[in-house]
């Protein structure tokens, strides 16, 4: 279903050959089931504000129906006496798919044709059933609201056989019969109307009068009637006359020229035949014979394809073959090296096993040196140790003794981690209670300077070991006088006052390392009260890579934005502060490993 721009119709209502109603898709697109030879006869669709264009069947079966918005005609049909014609059939030719449309009692009628028709084109009104073909030309001025007033040529007033044709002649008789007829009913009609109101009527002299003259009128319309029924009688009697005596002749004319054709007609169509069965003949026989050629040609290229194609196949068997029994030992050979692997696997993860045992055993030793929670909440009034090895054992130590009045605490962070920095912190701590424990020293500069001495000597065999040694704080707290003493090897320490940050740099160089030289280790003085807090910590907060957000690069979490945070945390409770960092360090590393061994201490005297 299309409009006049090709543009698909949705939802008509479309009947073909007379059949079950079917409705289009929003494609404009419709089906219905033909018979077997079924011809396509009519077309029949309805859609409110459209009415039916055209329609034609293409090539492929498919059957093209267009439709158009309507535009109105109207006119009227008159005899030749200029009285209407009443239900008479009127249809506009020209226009493909426009029904025919009747006249009503006065005659008028009114067509719904496409607004698509081209003004001043010709077309034709047939008016069916009347004489000269029912046709009548005129020229479309303006589609909108025209009157055209339709009247048949034929008239009974000139019926000379020059002008007429017979057939025109008995339309038009009968045209006018039916004339004298409608005038009849018409005057009988309103004579039964006013017979009807005589006994209403108050001067019924009148209304007699007015029947009298309406029955005169009903006489010479039966007079005239009578004598247009004789015309009509004699005309119709004379032209059936004419009619036998020509459908005579013709049918005598027409026997004796079919017996003279006959015999000659018959042997021309015996020799004809005949040419044509041996034509026929020729034309099977040669096409047989090269029917046969050419099979046989196909046959032969065939069979040798086939052979060529055989020997192909042997060539490729015989190549599996080999083939496979490559593959065979191949197997075999793989499955001894899966033994062999499975084997090896299986003592690879034996040995691992041994090894992690060791390691985590190595990892209680280590635990075990450290001191426990009771030792440090006797020196400490709060405290807490974030204490997270990167592997199993760590390279950090953390290490406290009370001497005294004096409390000596330790945060070192061992070369390496793992362990290679287990080993160190074992050494490291040994060397500790060597020193201060058994020689009973307190001052921190004095026990660095032993320590990186101990150091040095443990490893003096060693060539290529500059870089083996620790980094270290030491914090000795007198709590009867409330000072301190601060030495470092590139660990500091930080107090938190009072809102302000104070940091104890320690010495630029590592216990153990002699690239710089001997360097003196030197003590830092201060005074401490009971709100202050103090933070000691490797650097494995501030190393640790992450991301500042989605966006931003991977970089490390920084020195700078670990102060940042102890300033504004500070106040929380202490053990507060160390879940809400581990929190804040776990969100920056994201899905990355954990860079380096983490130690960091925070407590109140």
């Amino acid at each position: 279903m299309i409009d006049i721009v090709g543009k698909n119709i949705p939802d008509v209502k479309i009947s073909v050959n007379n059949k079950e109603i079917k409705l289009s898709n929003n494609e404009g697109e419709f089906k219905f089931f033909a018979d077997k030879n079924e011809i396509l006869n009519s077309i029949d669709a309805y859609k409110d504000g459209l009415i039916l264009l055209d329609w034609n069947q293409n090539n492929n079966g498919d059957i093209i129906v267009t439709m158009a918005p309507p535009a109105t005609i109207k006119g009227k049909v008159l005899s030749l006496y200029k009285t209407p014609l009443a239900n008479v059939k009127v249809i506009l030719t020209g226009i493909p798919a426009l029904s025919a449309v009747t006249t009503n009692e006065d005659g008028e009628f009114s067509l719904k044709i496409p607004q698509t028709v081209v003004p001043n084109q010709k077309y034709r009104f047939l008016i069916l059933g009347y004489a000269s073909g029912g046709g009548e030309e005129f020229k479309i001025d303006n589609l909108q609201n025209n009157f055209y007033t339709l009247i048949p040529k034929t008239s009974l007033l000139n019926n000379s056989k020059d002008t007429l044709q017979n057939d025109e002649r008995k339309r038009a008789i009968l045209n006018e019969r039916q004339y004298f007829l409608l005038q009849r009913q018409s005057l009988e009609k309103r004579l039964r109307q006013l017979q009807k109101r005589y006994k209403d009527v108050k001067n019924p002299e009148k209304l007699e009068n007015d029947i009298q003259k309406i029955e005169n009128l009903l006489t010479e319309n039966k007079k005239a009637l009578a004598v247009v029924q004789d015309k009509a009688e004699g005309t119709i009697t004379e032209l059936l006359d004419i009619v036998s005596q020509t459908e005579k002749k013709e049918k005598e004319a027409s026997e004796k020229l079919n017996k003279t054709r006959s015999a000659a007609e018959l042997q021309k169509t015996i020799a004809q035949r005949n040419i044509t069965i041996f034509i026929i003949i020729s034309i099977s026989a040669v096409i047989i014979v090269l029917t046969l050629i050419l099979n046989l040609r196909k046959i032969r290229k065939q069979s040798r394809f086939l052979n060529e194609k055989l020997g192909e196949i042997k060539e490729t068997n015989e190549v599996l073959i080999g083939t496979n029994e490559v593959l065979k030992q191949a197997t075999i050979i793989l499955d001894k090296k899966n033994v062999e692997i499975q084997s090896q696997k299986k003592n690879l993860e034996d040995f691992n096993k041994n090894i992690t045992d060791s390691i985590r055993y190595a990892q209680t030793i280590q635990n075990s040196l450290l001191p426990d929670n009771e030792d440090l909440q006797n020196l400490f009034k709060e405290y807490f140790v974030w204490y997270q090895a990167r592997d199993i054992v760590s390279g950090d130590f953390y290490w406290c003794h009370k001497e005294g009045n004096k409390v000596l605490l330790a945060v070192a962070d061992c070369t390496g981690h793992g362990v290679p920095g287990a080993f160190m912190t074992m050494m490291a701590m040994a060397l500790l209670n060597e020193i201060i424990r058994e020689q009973h020293i307190d001052n921190p500069a004095e026990i660095l300077t032993l320590l990186h001495k101990r150091v040095v000597s443990a490893f003096k065999h060693q060539t290529n070991r500059d870089g083996d040694g620790l980094d270290i704080g030491l914090i000795a707290f007198d709590l009867s006088t409330k000072k301190g003493e601060f030495a470092g090897a590139k660990i500091p320490l930080y107090i938190i006052k009072n809102n302000q940050l104070t940091i104890l740099k320690g010495l630029n160089m590592s216990i153990g390392s002699t690239l710089r030289g001997t360097k003196i280790f030197e003590n830092q003085s201060f005074t401490f009260e009971e709100n202050e807090i103090f933070y000691i910590c490797s650097d494995g907060v501030q190393d640790q890579l992450g991301y500042a957000n989605k966006q931003a690069p991977r970089r490390k979490f920084m020195k700078t934005q670990l102060m940042d945070w102890l300033i504004n945390n500070h106040h929380l409770d202490i053990k507060i502060q160390k879940e809400k960092l581990s929190a804040e360090v776990t969100k920056w590393k994201s899905k990355l490993p954990q860079t380096d061994d983490i130690l960091l201490f925070g407590f109140r005297l």
